[in-house]
């Protein structure tokens, strides 16, 4: 993509797949929902937006945070329940969630001290 994410427009009925990955910690929460809307525009009736992000830990009692702000590159990481209420915002429906738990290629699990990865599958209906 050659233009800022919140200036982003496509075309209406454009895609079957939109790929979100690892940029949408940069998006304020209204530019977020708004970038979610024009998503849902430029998605074909069939089709499937997938984000995969960064997610605050969503084991029980793991933190009461929402989100964190990372001092060094100004980015948010969201918790699950924080992505999820922003999805129900901009009228997508969860359809898939998964928690991702080995680096690509690895045969271990993510180091400790990094934030958990988790990607949606949303439909708009």
């Amino acid at each position: 993509m050659a233009t800022p994410m919140q200036e982003w427009a496509p075309a209406a009925d454009s895609y079957d797949v939109i790929w979100v990955q690892w940029c949408v910690g940069h998006l304020t929460d209204s530019h977020f929902v708004r970038f979610l809307h024009r998503c849902k525009a430029a998605l074909s009736d069939a089709g499937v937006l997938v984000i995969k992000d960064n997610c605050l830990a969503d084991t029980v009692g793991a933190s009461d945070e929402s989100f964190v702000v990372d001092d060094d590159d100004r980015s948010v990481c969201r918790n699950r329940p924080y992505f999820e209420a922003l999805f129900a915002l901009a009228g997508a429906t969860v359809t898939l969630s998964a928690k991702q738990t080995t680096a690509a290629g690895a045969a271990e699990a993510f180091p400790p001290d990094i934030y958990p990865v988790r990607s949606w599958a949303l439909r708009f209906l």
